[in-house]
This record gives structure tokens, sequence and C-alpha cells, in this order.
């Protein structure tokens, strides 16, 4: 069982949060221990449990943690061939992505169009608990302080920047983190440029693997993931906790 303090999480949500990430491992009594204590110092705590533990699931319950989300990690191997070929091919045509160079550029191109309705499905986003505006806060700042080990792009068509994608190319891998697209360009069936684009960025680059994370929440993406033939490489239940907010 791991115990992460997450200070970030003062400046974007206001509150001492802990994230927890429970293991197959981990003995009942154990985890019931760590959480005692845990719950006595943080005002939000967040659990990442594996599947298949319904012991874990009913004392988290009895504890007061209570359920939002299943977190599913997808893999592509990008040496396979696409099932859906035309429409990989649609959006190549259609849409352009270019490399945010700076943050002074990461704020006029694509910090200006962030909003709440970008991130609908967010856990946080979902939680009245938190102030609006929390959601997009906390991507920024998560953004701006890994901005010079990741990277950035910018979806641009029809000469307009509709959106974003965000992420790593470490190793033979590609590691999704983030993508969106703005509000004013949604539901114009640009949704699967998020994917397709790093997807021929990292075969570009001849990466094996793309690896991502992705909400239950997010049907829409996850329906997506699936036509670009992603598979599910492990599940995580969510599990939140809210102390001494009064």
């Amino acid at each position: 069982m791991e115990i992460i303090d997450a200070y970030w999480e003062i400046e974007n949500l206001g509150k001492k949060t802990a994230e927890i990430n429970i293991e197959p491992k981990d003995s009942i009594e154990k985890v019931k221990e760590d959480l005692k204590r845990t719950q006595d110092e943080y005002e939000y705590i967040v659990i990442k449990v594996p599947i298949l533990n319904l012991e874990i699931n009913k004392l988290l319950s009895e504890m007061g943690f209570y359920f939002v989300e299943t977190q599913m990690s997808l893999l592509r191997d990008l040496q396979q061939k696409f099932s859906n070929q035309k429409m990989i091919d649609f959006s190549e045509k259609r849409v352009r992505a270019e490399k945010i160079n700076s943050v002074e550029q990461m704020y006029e191109e694509i910090f200006e169009s962030f909003d709440s309705n970008m991130f609908v499905t967010d856990r946080i986003y979902l939680d009245k608990n938190f102030k609006k505006g929390s959601c997009e806060k906390r991507y920024k700042n998560w953004m701006l302080s890994t901005f010079e080990e990741n990277e950035l792009y910018k979806l641009v068509c029809f000469e307009n920047i509709v959106g974003f994608f965000y992420g790593s190319f470490k190793d033979n891998c590609y590691y999704g983190l983030l993508g969106g697209i703005f509000s004013n360009y949604k539901n114009l069936g640009l949704g699967f440029s998020i994917i397709q684009k790093p997807l021929f960025e990292a075969k570009r680059r001849k990466k094996r693997w793309f690896r991502t994370k992705i909400s239950s929440n997010n049907k829409n993406v996850l329906d997506i993931y699936q036509g670009f033939d992603f598979k599910v490489e492990s599940i995580k239940y969510i599990f939140v906790e809210y102390k001494k907010w009064g």
C-alpha cells in the first residue's frame, strides 16, 4: 500500500490531499490500520483499488469512502494494422497537429480556450464539493509543472485551433496524458483527432506502444479508443472520502 502526500492539491483544490494505491497483496488488517491513520491527517483522500477484491471495497464503504469511477489503463500495439483505416485517413486529412514550444505559446493558444465544459466527465468537475473552475485550474497547474518533461500539440482544423493533446514519448512508448476538444468545436466530429494524431506521431517516431488511462465516466472517448483497437490492460476502482470539511 502506497500513501502519497498530494501537496500540490492544496493550491488546486484547497484541501490537504492524500492519494493511496492499494495492491492485491495488501491484507485487510494492514489497509484498515493505515487508512485510519490517514483519515486523521488528511481532508480529501483518493484511493485506487485493484478489481476482484470485494472485501477491500466493503471495508472502504464501512470506513466512509465511496465509489466515484473506474480507471482503465489502455494499450495499443502500434505495429498492428488498424481495423478502421477509413476513419484514420479522414482524420489525417481534416486535422493537423503542431507542437507547442513554449509556456507563453501554451497560454496564448491552449489555456485561453480552456473551460469547465471541456472536462464534464472529470470526477472533480462532477463533484459539487469543489468550486467551479477547480477542474481546469488543476489541469493547467499540472501542465505548467510538467511542461518541460512532456510534449504538447495543438490541433488545427481549417486554420482554427480546435483542441490539443499532451503526452510523453519515452523509451519505446507514447504515454497519452491529456487531450480535449475546445467547447466551441465540440459535436463536430473532431474528437477522434485527440487520439489519431498522437497515434500517428508515435508511429512516425517508431514507437511500439501507446498507453493511456481513461475514466469509465468518459464513455464517448472510450468508444473512440476502442475504434482505434486499444485493449484494456488493467482496471482499478476509485474511491474518495472527505474529512473535516465542516
